[in-house]
């Protein structure tokens, strides 16, 4: 005799068919109230007078980053990446009486967090570097300058030369030599701006050989192919001279280039 198999409607009552009713506590929409809570308090808490803060703060953790951490573990949620974004944009800008407290938040996002920072927080971040190096100087800390390098490839690569240049600058006044691996980088990344003009790309050039900058025939080629792409054939016919006043000799490459800028402009 040939046992049937099973009916369908059977099959709930088997322990790995039963469809155990979920805990409204654990579904999205709760995560993502908490996490809404959460951010809700620690925006209060920005607001807050500085006296209220000092009063309320009585652990070994700054007033905002103790408000994050006790804000998000209230609800069960464990801080976001756009939590800690928020938290030092705010300190950064609006309250400058407490960048004492970004030492501290970024220890702890060393070493108790370990999620991985979206691409988007990784590119504003690196924008609101000029702003925490000006403020830096107000707090006597000083960046060693395998710092200032990191920063200045990191800006180079995504485009924003200008905040390159300003490290740069902060680099020099703080007695660090010039390199010229980071001037060569800074004039690749600043003759493939599209909205960089002929005599915004000048001025920085000047300026750094200015500050001792010796380009070399890849810089001047470089430098020389954007002027004549931007109608500046006589500019690059300078920047030739310069490369031969320095002792070097031009390729036949950098002669090709600006004659052919001279005849277009001509």
């Amino acid at each position: 005799m040939v046992r049937n198999p099973l009916s369908k409607s059977a099959n709930k009552y088997l322990r790995k068919f039963r469809k155990w009713p979920h805990s409204p506590y654990k579904t999205s929409w709760h995560h993502n109230f908490g996490e809404q809570q959460a951010m809700q308090i620690l925006k209060q808490a920005t607001t807050t007078q500085p006296q209220t803060q000092n009063n309320n703060n009585n652990n070994n953790n700054p007033f905002l980053l103790s408000t994050l951490i006790h804000s998000f573990k209230a609800y069960d949620t464990d801080p976001t990446p756009k939590a800690y974004f928020f938290l030092i944009k705010t300190l950064t800008k609006n309250n400058p009486l407490h960048l004492h407290e970004i030492p501290h938040i970024l220890n702890h996002l060393e070493y108790n967090e370990k999620f991985e920072s979206p691409e988007f927080m990784k590119r504003e971040c690196l924008k609101m570097v000029p702003d925490i190096l000006l403020k830096s100087q107000q707090m006597k800390i000083r960046l060693e300058e395998s710092s200032f390098r990191v920063l200045i490839k990191a800006l180079c690569r995504i485009k924003r030369v200008d905040y390159a240049v300003k490290i740069m600058n902060c680099m020099i006044e703080d007695g660090y030599s010039l390199d010229d691996k980071i001037c060569s980088l800074i004039v690749s990344s600043l003759c493939e701006q599209n909205d960089m003009t002929s005599a915004e790309a000048l001025f920085v050039w000047g300026n750094m050989r200015k500050l001792g900058f010796c380009p070399g025939v890849m810089d001047c080629t470089n430098m020389i192919r954007f002027l004549v792409k931007e109608g500046k054939g006589k500019d690059a016919l300078e920047i030739l001279n310069q490369l031969k006043e320095d002792g070097v000799k031009p390729d036949i490459v950098c002669y090709t280039i600006v004659l052919s800028g001279i005849v277009k402009e001509e």
